[in-house]
């Protein structure tokens, strides 16, 4: 299966399961920390971060290890769906808090539940963070952002995380994804919270690049 393929069949198990709602705020091609790597799929929903890596047929396992070792430096979940073939590889790779699906032209199949991530850092949050959210955390900790560049704020601000609690640093990110992703996120759960599926036609919804968009009947 192609990585499409999968993504339909991966957010329409998400989708029928409830795991996604009209609540959720739902993201591909999300860049991390200094745009090294890129999130294929991911969700947010009831204050949870989730990862999803695809891997399809045409895909390696050459750069998994890393990708996942960065994932779960900043998710709370991480999953990755992969084709029949690359099962066993995965699992030799992944840590046990990993959960991983295999994807086939039959279905999705959970071979391995995984687990909440714990113990994400306050500096991790932080290094996701765009300008506008580093801004208003500098200023929840009365630091004063317009008298900054970029890195010079971001310095300043970790030197004060002891500030501010864990979970008021998470939410001022999440605010800040929900808003980020919020056009693509809406269109796509207009289109299949109304149908009660996912359809390959759909995913292209999600992409933040999408600058106009063609329904399809």
């Amino acid at each position: 299966m192609g990585e499409k393929e999968i993504k339909t069949t991966v957010l329409d198990k998400l989708l029928k399961t409830g795991q996604i709602d009209f609540s959720s705020i739902v993201f591909s091609e999300m860049n991390l920390a200094r745009k090294a790597r890129r999130v294929d799929l991911g969700y947010i929903r009831n204050q949870e971060m989730v990862a999803i890596e695809i891997k399809s047929e045409k895909d390696s396992l050459f750069r998994l290890a890393g990708q996942l070792e960065e994932y779960r430096k900043y998710f709370d979940r991480v999953i990755v769906a992969v084709a029949g073939k690359y099962v066993e590889g995965v699992l030799a790779i992944a840590d046990d808090d990993v959960a991983v699906w295999e994807v086939t032209s039959d279905g999705l199949k959970v071979i391995r539940k995984g687990r909440l991530i714990k113990n994400i850092s306050k500096q991790n949050y932080l290094e996701l963070m765009t300008k506008r959210e580093v801004s208003l955390l500098a200023r929840r900790i009365g630091i004063i952002p317009s008298d900054l560049a970029m890195y010079e704020l971001k310095i300043e601000v970790s030197s004060r995380l002891n500030k501010i609690s864990k979970s008021d640093v998470k939410d001022i990110l999440l605010d800040g994804i929900s808003k980020r992703f919020s056009m693509p996120s809406n269109r796509f759960l207009a289109k299949v919270c109304a149908f009660g599926s996912v359809r390959p036609s759909d995913v292209i919804l999600l992409s933040p690049y999408l600058k106009r968009v063609v329904e399809v009947a």
